[in-house]
């Protein structure tokens, strides 16, 4: 199990695999993005992942 604890209190207990989970999860999500950003500045379409995207006019 890990701990958070702030200020001497505890925040949450969760288990290590949850906790990992979550870093991994938020951490390819956050660079997702950035490639979406990446690809717009640079005025290519930004593909479908899960569902069409504003780009390609499926929406």
């Amino acid at each position: 199990m890990t701990t958070l604890n702030a200020g001497g209190k505890t925040v949450f207990t969760m288990p290590r695999i949850a906790v990992l989970r979550g870093f991994i999860m938020s951490h390819s999500i956050h660079h997702r993005a950035q490639l979406g950003v990446y690809l717009r500045l640079n005025d290519v379409p930004v593909p479908a992942i899960y569902g069409p995207s504003a780009d390609e006019g499926g929406m």
